[in-house]
């Protein structure tokens, strides 16, 4: 039977309305009129064409998939295809599109969405949080109340608190205080314009500080003062009295650990000074909204003057700024925010005249970014230093240098240094920070690792 003759008997035994469901051709190839045999499927001619490889994107709706599988819709990677990645968006075979805050990564077959993988914390943002964060004035980090503790490689321990959303609107405060450093994640919506407190505070140091070993100012007596703390740079140096061979006591060390991954806080000042800052490490799985009336403080706190009187006391050295630390996919400022990590003031020296008065201490970190002041001293003592707001510049010695003028007065202690803010995000979505915003010292940029 001749090729025509076999297409009038199927013309006259097909259904002439067979829709666009694929199906077999017949013997020789054989379809129904207006449809024609393509890899072995009569396929309706002129109106589908063959099947887009798996993978890509296919170019209209009809049903041109392989035998048995499902087409996919126009637009979408093609049916029987493995996962792609559009940008930031995850094409799924049969599911809707999904946004990944973290990036897509299309390097391997299947893409996938790319998680964020904090430091020392790489698992935590692959699955969500379960509760959204709670407000309270004050959390402490010994109890650890709904987070967990994860130690660090050296330092104190993480007292680590994983929420689905972390909602803290303005007027809202909050202070944690104890021996481990706070680290708040958020997997799903991040949005701060409240205040956050790991500060220290006079001699009341941030949390963390009791378990940190290094970074102390020296402590004197007999009239000297104590050093700052160390932290970003060396801390200030102490003074001892005009005339006295003792070595002066310095400030604390410098030491890296919070540029190497460690949430560390900032050294005390020395002579019972002031409290070196905490730290804090917030984790936003996806973006971070920092809002304009956003205060986050890890700044140091100023050291105790010497009290007027007969006796020679020599003031304390201010506390060193602690560490924040913003991991983050994305992180979007507002004008008016509010990050420091400053260190305090020393505490000038006294004795000598004025019985029964008291100095006042040297400043805590400013929140304005500027210079925290050391207190002066009573008449022939020497004044407390400034505390530091560069991580390239020590807390500033006493004014007096080394020495006072008069034996009878004390001499006045060391500022605290500064500590240290770091901002880590996706290569491709840097900080911008306008301007109006306070980051003191100036932060540390870098890359927030991820993963599959």
């Amino acid at each position: 039977m001749s090729r025509l003759a076999i297409a009038v008997l199927l013309a006259g035994c097909f259904n002439p309305n067979l829709g666009d469901e694929p199906f077999k051709c017949g013997v020789k190839d054989a379809c129904p009129p207006d449809y024609t045999c393509v890899s072995g499927i009569c396929t309706r001619q002129g109106e589908v064409t063959a099947d887009a490889p798996a993978g890509t994107p296919d170019g209209r709706p009809r049903p041109d998939g392989a035998p048995g599988s499902a087409d996919a819709p126009s637009g979408r990677p093609d049916a029987g295809c493995v996962a792609t990645c559009n940008g930031d968006d995850l094409m799924t075979c049969n599911g809707p599109t999904v946004h990944c805050a973290a990036g897509c990564d299309s390097t391997q077959v299947p893409g996938a969405c790319l998680i964020l993988a904090p430091i020392g914390l790489t698992e935590v943002c692959r699955d969500p949080g379960t509760v959204d964060f709670t407000i309270s004035p004050t959390i402490d980090t010994n109890a650890c109340t709904g987070g967990t503790v994860v130690p660090q490689v050296v330092g104190p321990d993480r007292c680590v608190y994983k929420f689905a959303n972390v909602m803290v609107p303005n007027g809202a405060n909050v202070r944690w205080t104890g021996d481990r450093v706070p680290v708040i994640v958020a997997t799903g919506t991040a949005k701060i314009g409240g205040q956050l407190f790991v500060n220290g505070r006079a001699s009341t140091p941030g949390p963390g500080t009791a378990a940190l070993s290094v970074g102390n100012g020296a402590s004197a007596g007999a009239g000297d003062s104590g050093g700052g703390g160390g932290h970003a740079t060396s801390g200030g140096a102490g003074a001892v009295l005009m005339g006295s061979d003792r070595p002066t006591p310095g400030g604390g060390s410098a030491y890296p650990m919070a540029y190497n991954g460690v949430l560390a806080p900032g050294g005390n000042g020395g002579n019972g000074g002031g409290g070196g800052g905490g730290a804090i490490g917030l984790i936003a799985c996806g973006r971070l909204l920092l809002d304009a009336t956003l205060i986050i403080d890890a700044a140091g706190g100023g050291g105790e003057a010497g009290a007027a009187g007969p006796t020679v006391v020599g003031g304390s050295g201010g506390g060193a700024g602690g560490t924040i630390r913003i991991e983050a996919a994305e992180i979007v400022f507002t004008s008016g925010a509010v990050l420091v990590a400053n260190g305090g003031g020393g505490g000038g020296g006294g004795g000598g005249v004025n019985v029964g008065t008291t100095n006042p201490p040297g400043d805590d970190g400013h929140l304005d970014g500027s210079v925290a002041r050391g207190s002066g001293g009573v008449t022939g003592a020497g004044a407390g230093g400034a505390g530091g707001t560069s991580d390239g510049v020590t807390g500033a010695a006493p004014m007096d240098g080394t020495s006072n003028t008069i034996a009878t007065a004390g001499a006045g202690g060391g500022g605290g240094a500064a500590g240290v803010i770091v901002f880590q995000t996706r290569a491709d979505k840097p900080p911008n920070v306008p301007s109006g915003v306070v980051i003191s010292p100036a932060p540390k940029l870098g890359q927030v690792a991820r993963q599959r």
